[in-house]
């Protein structure tokens, strides 16, 4: 015998009340009191009720699915990210598809409304910058699709963290230390055409903290190739950082683009055989804790959950009207931890 699907009708002629009240309930929508609400969702689950997504796309025309489009061979995908995108679009009853795509197939005309084709989605978080991004951003615009950059800095549509704001406060908080002399480590990509927002952001956060004490600021670009991206081998950018924290007037403290470049000042300072937080103090920036180097880092929280849910209420509001630019949304740094410590006398 075939398995039969409760559906609405089912709960209501069981409940005894209409199929109207039966489904006011089951969305949450105003209506209903709470107790017949209550007991009509016990049913709902008790009979195994599943709601119909198929009916209700094409009821809606829409799928309740939004589709995030990474790089291919992206190495930076937060878990924090993910998870404040998928709590979001929970709440809103949606889910979320992933998908890799080609720099390529991003400049292709028909590629990416094949995508919420055959995806059924209906609008796209973007958490990749394609090196044509600015051809990509005009092919999004001239098929009215819904699109929302995530962890990057557009003229519109876009949902990132304060980068810059962030660094200013950490080279800030410094300064109020007592610290003098403090260094930023940048990092530099061999490959051609890598480069995000956030390397200006926050060298450039730096910079104007330094400048408003008057300062002067000692930045060191390390090289940075896939290998050592990978966690191959780091001499050059070691001796490059021990080069940066020797001498009589080496910095006591030294800002780090990220753990790229915040590793190597910690293996060469262990070289030179300085103590952290005690001798150097090192600040950086990430999604998580560092703890890699047998110290706790002074890290600033890249605040990715509430990136990713900022990001999907911007994308909601883009489905609903989709050839309207909203203005770029920065999402405020919040927490830091670890250690820092004052310059020694």
């Amino acid at each position: 015998m075939a398995f039969k699907e409760c559906t609405q009708a089912d709960i209501a002629r069981i409940a005894g009340v209409s199929q109207k009240t039966v489904n006011l309930a089951l969305r949450g929508a105003p209506g209903v009191n709470d107790e017949t609400r209550k007991r009509i969702r016990t049913l709902a689950r008790e009979q195994g009720y599943r709601v119909n997504t198929a009916a209700r796309a094409i009821r809606k025309g829409r799928f309740g699915v939004a589709a995030m489009l990474i790089r291919v061979d992206q190495v930076y995908l937060p878990a924090r990210l993910l998870a404040g995108v998928t709590r979001e679009l929970t709440e809103h009853s949606m889910h979320m598809t992933l998908a890799e795509v080609p720099d390529e197939k991003m400049v292709s005309d028909g590629f990416v409304p094949q995508i919420l084709r055959e995806m059924c989605a209906d609008g796209l978080l973007l958490d990749c910058v394609p090196e044509n991004h600015v051809s990509t951003i005009k092919l999004l615009q001239s098929h009215g699709i819904p699109a929302v950059w995530i962890n990057s800095l557009q003229e519109t549509d876009c949902v990132y963290p304060n980068d810059f704001s962030a660094s200013r406060a950490a080279t800030a908080e410094l300064i109020r230390m007592g610290h003098r002399r403090i260094a930023y480590s940048a990092v530099h990509y061999s490959r051609t055409g890598i480069h995000h927002y956030s390397e200006t952001d926050r060298l450039g956060g730096y910079l104007e903290a330094m400048r408003e004490a008057g300062l002067s600021p000692k930045t060191v670009s390390l090289l940075c190739s896939g290998a050592q991206r990978r966690g191959g081998a780091d001499d050059e950018r070691v001796a490059a950082a021990r080069e940066l924290l020797s001498g009589p007037e080496r910095p006591t403290t030294v800002v780090t683009y990220t753990i790229i470049s915040a590793g190597p000042a910690a293996h060469a300072a262990d070289q030179l055989g300085l103590r952290m937080p005690e001798d150097l103090s090192l600040v950086t920036f990430h999604s998580d804790p560092i703890t890699e180097h047998g110290t706790a880092m002074k890290t600033w929280i890249i605040p990715m959950a509430e990136v990713g849910r900022k990001a999907v209420r911007m994308l909601l509001e883009k489905i609903e009207r989709p050839n309207v630019n909203l203005p770029p949304e920065a999402v405020a740094f919040t927490e830091s931890c670890g250690d820092i410590a004052p310059p020694r006398a």
